[in-house]
């Protein structure tokens, strides 16, 4: 088994996370939500990646990494529709439960992090 990553190198959109100020008080592992607010959200994005290539090192667990240039919105989809597609059908055949993911918690903790980092938090 192997983790497959795929990201963009290009923002078409770029776009910022900001939370409404009367959620700014909302607790979220052990952090208001205030202190994640305003982060570009291809920051997010690449957190979020990061996170997951780093909990894959981690955990020994092989991983290739695919940065794709320029794309269309349809061979996005197209290329999400394989993925998604290609990791039940994988999984069932291994006698995998493909709905079972023991990683994410420890990725979205280490991706939480480094939206911490990002806003020198940490």
């Amino acid at each position: 088994m192997a983790g497959f990553f795929v990201s963009c190198d290009t923002v078409l959109h770029p776009t910022t996370n900001k939370f409404p100020a009367e959620v700014h008080s909302v607790q979220i592992k052990g952090h208001a939500m205030f202190d994640i607010d305003k982060i570009p959200l291809e920051k997010s994005l690449e957190f979020e990646l990061q996170a997951t290539m780093e909990d894959a090192r981690i955990n020994g667990i092989p991983l290739a990494h695919l940065s794709i240039s320029n794309f269309s919105g349809q061979s996005v989809g197209e290329l999400a529709a394989f993925w998604q597609l290609y990791a039940v059908y994988s999984s069932v055949l291994r006698n995998v439960d493909p709905f079972d993911q023991p990683q994410v918690e420890a990725s979205k903790k280490i991706s939480f992090n480094k939206r911490l980092q990002y806003k020198g938090l940490l």
